[in-house]
């Protein structure tokens, strides 16, 4: 049979989203899930696209969104290929159409000239491992409020238009302690928050300066942390921090995803079952090991 991979058009989209509502649809209506979709196309523009795999009946038996991203890694920043969203219907499956639509997009980045490929796996990583792919961790942290430090909180305020060079300062400088994460850019940034339902960044403040910032949101869960940067401050201060923050919400739980680096005794952690992020080297210029300690926050999640 011969396949094609191609760019999809604007009813391809439509086509692949009516495939995958049901598996990422959520609450969400078709038509709502659909909206999405063009939403998430419109937020990044030619840094985004839908392609699939279609047979000689045009057929389309697989599809992914491709990103642009950039990280950091320790040879210096990596073109990347985001790979998203990879489906196949649930009639097509076993027949190795998956693969195949991974393999051409990975293929197409490779000669384009893309350092390395991302993705979040969903499914047994052991899929994507055949691909070159390699498994970071993937962990979630939560704790009751009365577990946090209970020592000085920092002050906090809300962020303003002119905050972003700042937070984005914070951010890289405080990332830098990871052999591989992404670079943001403000529209990243924007994307991240909107795409993951976060909120927006409170600053942290000491005295009489600014010394990091925190994203988190309330959810029925608790408080969620979707990550925070303050480098150079003891972060038993931003515990704390956050600590106040939750009562003050009324919450009795804070939770997130955990970071290498982050780990504290007063924490639960257990293995999450899926948005594991992987990386594939393209050029053989690019290592990637599994002993890297590798930063792929909330917020980074496509």
């Amino acid at each position: 049979m011969k396949l094609t991979y191609e760019t999809l058009d604007v009813n391809g989209i439509r086509e692949a989203a009516a495939q995958t509502h049901s598996f990422w649809g959520g609450e969400r209506t078709l038509e709502e899930h659909t909206q999405r979709t063009f939403d998430a196309l419109a937020w990044l523009g030619r840094d985004l696209r839908y392609v699939g795999l279609r047979d000689e009946r045009g057929a389309l038996l697989a599809s992914l969104k491709c990103y642009a991203v950039a990280l950091q890694t320790p040879r210096g920043i990596a073109r990347t290929l985001g790979i998203g969203a990879v489906f196949v219907p649930e009639t097509e499956r076993g027949k190795g159409y998956g693969q195949a639509v991974v393999q051409a997009a990975m293929d197409e980045a490779r000669a384009l000239g893309f350092d390395a490929a991302l993705l979040y796996s969903d499914i047994p990583p052991r899929f994507y491992a055949r691909l070159g792919f390699v498994e970071f961790p993937a962990l979630d942290w939560s704790a009751q409020v009365t577990a946090l430090p209970d020592s000085v909180p920092l002050r906090t305020r809300t962020t303003t238009a002119d905050d972003f060079d700042t937070l984005s300062a914070w951010y890289h400088a405080d990332a830098v302690a990871a052999d591989i994460f992404p670079v943001r850019s403000s529209t990243r940034w924007r994307f991240g928050k909107w795409f993951n339902g976060a909120g927006d960044e409170l600053i942290l403040n000491d005295g009489e300066r600014d010394v990091g910032y925190v994203n988190l949101r309330s959810t029925p869960q608790g408080l969620r942390v979707f990550e925070w940067a303050a480098p150079g401050v003891e972060p038993e201060r931003v515990w704390a921090t956050m600590r106040r923050l939750a009562e003050m919400e009324g919450q009795p739980h804070v939770c997130g995803w955990l970071r290498f680096d982050r780990r504290e005794t007063w924490m639960a952690v257990t293995p999450r079952p899926n948005a594991i992020p992987m990386v594939a080297p393209l050029k053989d210029t690019l290592a990637v090991t599994a002993n890297m300690k590798a930063f792929f926050g909330e917020m980074d999640h496509f």
